[in-house]
């Protein structure tokens, strides 16, 4: 693009008169060679525009003026971004093609600079999750079979909270009601399937089982979304999935130690169980992955998402367990016990937040392993909380075990992906 290399595009064109004159010279009855001449004089017009607009964006460059959505007039509009920020240019880079290339990259990283992060929404997310799992264990100590009712009570929660501006949230909602719709569906057959397990199957198996998470994760994305992992990548996966098998078990290990023999499962509640549980575990990994696309097309809309599920998938889950729900307020209501009520209220509130952080992980996240991943690690920690609130006795060998062999394989997984996440 130096402007001294072509000199016939800098001429200025002929003018009116000019034309006119030479077109006379052919006959004024040959209309196509004055056609062709009028072309040719378009042409040396917006040649000599755009030399002159080049040149004008050289001269405020070496001024440092600001060079803003300017249009070439070439049939196209070639937005240049400002140039206040870039260093000394060299003399010899002062080409309209080289100061155009550093404009846009210079672009393209301020852009880089603006994507939201991943590593910080892990870490909050994990955060949050072990921190809501002290007030939650407390309820359970007081009132064992509770859960769906915490459940129900962090629904309600979440409705509450989004009542004000429900009307904006749903009216005017960024991701299109299909991606609502299947992590809505998603959501319920993780909530069922797993709920259904834990009656079927001993809750030790149903954990250890849910633990390979990961592996389930693998072989979702290679044949949903044919993405490929490295030998390497596969072997971390494993070396995760062992140690947290193993920890859990020995912590459930430890709680039944001298206590009698559970009672036989049925063959045919075996097969159901273990493969409700595989269910929802292929449910958790399409549920992570629906939320992720979503926001990586429409925007990170955690706030639309989790009220849109918690708002429809009320109506769907409970009315069929209300036995389980329903009785247990009125005791509550009875008991009045105020140190109960204040954990409910506790672990509600550090869930709420906790689901949040754990939507804008899986959105962020450079892909689905990589968020069971940060999942596995909570799951860890949590057993790990779990255990010093309980204590004596601490927890066993074997689970330290495994927390090692966890470590050393969550390790080996980061350090052996090509592209790791920023």
């Amino acid at each position: 693009c130096n402007i001294r290399a072509l000199p016939r595009l800098c001429m200025p064109a002929a003018s009116d008169s000019d034309a006119d004159c030479k077109a006379s010279e052919f006959g004024s009855g040959d209309r196509e060679e004055t056609e062709l001449l009028n072309m040719s004089k378009a042409q040396h017009l917006n040649k000599w525009q755009a030399a002159k607009v080049k040149m004008d964006a050289i001269y405020k460059l070496k001024h440092s003026a600001h060079v803003l959505h300017m249009g070439l007039p070439d049939g196209h509009n070639i937005t240049v971004h400002s140039q206040e920020h870039l260093e000394a240019v060299e003399e010899e880079e002062r080409s309209i093609k080289s100061l155009l290339k550093r404009a846009v990259t210079k672009h393209h990283i301020e852009d880089d600079k603006e994507t939201p992060k991943f590593w910080p929404a892990a870490v909050a997310s994990v955060a949050l999750g072990v921190a809501s799992v002290v007030p939650y264990n407390m309820v359970l100590k007081g009132d064992p079979g509770s859960p769906l009712f915490i459940s129900f009570a962090l629904h309600l929660a979440i409705i509450f909270k989004g009542l004000p501006h429900a009307g904006k949230l749903i009216r005017d909602r960024g991701i299109p009601l299909k991606y609502h719709a299947a992590i809505v569906f998603l959501g319920c057959m993780f909530t069922t399937l797993k709920s259904d397990a834990y009656v079927r199957l001993p809750a030790s198996l149903c954990m250890m089982l849910s633990n390979l998470r990961m592996i389930v994760g693998v072989v979702v994305q290679y044949v949903i979304f044919k993405k490929k992992y490295s030998i390497s990548q596969l072997c971390g996966v494993a070396t995760v999935t062992v140690g947290i098998v193993w920890a859990s078990q020995a912590m459930q290990s430890a709680k039944t130690s001298g206590a009698a023999a559970s009672a036989s499962v049925a063959a045919s509640d075996f097969t159901v169980g273990c493969v409700e549980v595989f269910g929802s575990s292929v449910s958790l990994a399409l549920l992570s992955s629906a939320v992720k696309i979503a926001f990586e097309k429409y925007g990170e809309r955690v706030e639309e998402q989790i009220f849109i599920q918690h708002l429809v998938s009320l109506p769907l889950v409970f009315p069929s367990q209300w036995d389980k729900v329903g009785p247990r307020m009125l005791d509550w209501f009875n008991r009045r016990d105020l140190w109960l009520i204040s954990n409910l209220l506790a672990s509600v509130g550090s869930t709420f937040v906790a689901r949040n952080a754990a939507a804008q992980m899986a959105g962020r996240s450079p892909n689905l392993l990589m968020t069971q991943l940060v999942q596995t690690l909570e799951c860890f920690l949590q057993l790990l909380v779990v255990a010093f609130l309980r204590v004596p006795p601490w927890p066993p060998l074997g689970f330290w075990g495994g927390a090692v062999v966890l470590v050393l394989g969550t390790l080996h997984y980061l350090r052996a992906s090509a592209a790791p996440p920023r």
